[in-house]
């Protein structure tokens, strides 16, 4: 951490194209973030030269950011925390997290699909692996590197908790970035049923009768009624 920088008081795990792209994105909006990474040579590279070839090669990345592969350093004194994992890797990420996070914290996933086998949305992979329970979705569409580019964007965040909108937003909204808030998370979840499908059917024409049937399964936990105190 240099001179001129603060400890970070928000958090985003996962430094791929989307997950750098939402660091930058609260780094030019003034605010000193931690970008978690496996990777100590990819979090050199974000700290000395602000960029990240490997997902965004050519872009220049803000100076706020602050990567570091110790999950517990990016999230021991933050209060959002913004969870950009692929979904394979999602339940073991934040089986990690569950012994570094307090129930005070917010957390908002940004990553679409299901979880393979269980087809269970990430939010409830948050919600059975950690004690995290004020608990939020970033939804697209959006593409990373025009993001990245500076081009006008805009996203929708979803939660039963307004103080997870208002702080999410707080944090990326700016002139080039719209952030829409809204209770609704079946709708957003219906999105990212929506994007796991489609992705499922370009690999597997044949499994059409299957697909549906998930997609029934899921909409109806979706609709299923949760005491506010466990759901998202």
């Amino acid at each position: 951490m240099s001179e001129t920088q603060q400890a970070p008081k928000v958090a985003v795990l996962g430094a791929g194209n989307w997950g750098t792209t939402i660091a930058h994105l609260i780094g030019v909006n003034g605010h000193d973030v931690w970008l978690w990474a496996r990777s100590e040579a990819q979090c050199r590279e974000i700290n000395e030269d602000h960029v990240n070839s490997r997902y965004l090669a050519g872009l220049p990345l803000s100076p706020k950011i602050q990567a570091t592969p110790d999950l517990e350093q990016a999230v021991r004194d933050v209060d959002l925390i913004i969870v950009v994992i692929p979904s394979q890797s999602f339940r073991a990420v934040c089986r990690e997290l569950g012994e570094l996070v307090r129930p005070q914290q917010y957390a908002v996933h940004a990553t679409k699909g299901l979880e393979l086998g269980t087809y269970k949305r990430m939010s409830e992979i948050l919600l059975e692996e950690t004690c995290l329970r004020q608990v939020g979705v970033l939804s697209g569409p959006n593409i990373a590197r025009e993001i990245c580019e500076g081009k006008p964007a805009g996203t929708v965040l979803a939660s039963r908790f307004p103080r997870v909108i208002a702080r999410a937003t707080e944090l990326l909204r700016s002139k080039q970035m719209r952030v829409y808030g809204n209770s609704d998370v079946v709708g957003i979840v219906q999105n990212v049923v929506g994007e796991f499908f489609k992705a499922w059917l370009e690999h597997h024409p044949a499994e059409t009768k299957k697909i549906i049937a998930m997609a029934n399964v899921m909409f109806r936990s979706a609709l299923t009624p949760r005491s506010s105190g466990t759901s998202m």
